[in-house]
């Protein structure tokens, strides 16, 4: 799963300039993995100086920051595990969303028992894929 930050040069609201950096979790750390350059208006070209002006690596180094701080969900989680979580999120809004018992579809679909799938939901929850709940309020997110 990658994120994307942009960024606008020289002028930070309007540009002309974006720069869009993608990210992906690796080992549990945000590291860029991809750099797109794009102006709005069709005749800029891509200069030497305008390289050196962007500082590309400050911006990398100020969004590896700030992602850190806030990480994405499952974080950290093996890609397989990572994968299961978001499955069992999108199985659990799902339900919700169709007005059935969201821990149901997930035992049904997962092949758990009843504590199997709320214990499986709870996990879930605190890696961020589920928003928290109060206690027997299934809630799901947007």
């Amino acid at each position: 799963m990658s994120e994307l930050t942009e960024h606008r040069h020289p002028d930070p609201k309007v540009g002309p300039w974006r720069v869009r950096l993608t990210w992906r979790q690796v080992d549990g750390v945000p590291e860029c993995v991809g750099l797109t350059l794009l102006s709005d208006n069709p005749d800029d070209r891509i200069t030497d100086s305008l390289l050196r002006k962007l500082q590309v690596s400050r911006l990398i180094a100020a969004d590896r920051a700030q992602l850190a701080a806030h990480p994405a969900p499952g974080a950290g989680l093996s890609t397989s595990k990572r994968q299961r979580y978001e499955r069992v999120a999108a199985i659990y809004r799902k339900a919700l969303a169709a007005g059935e018992p969201p821990v149901k579809a997930v035992a049904a679909a997962e092949r758990l028992s009843q504590a199997g799938a709320s214990a499986l939901v709870v996990r879930v929850r605190q890696a961020g894929f589920l928003p928290p709940t109060s206690s027997g309020v299934a809630s799901g997110g947007a």
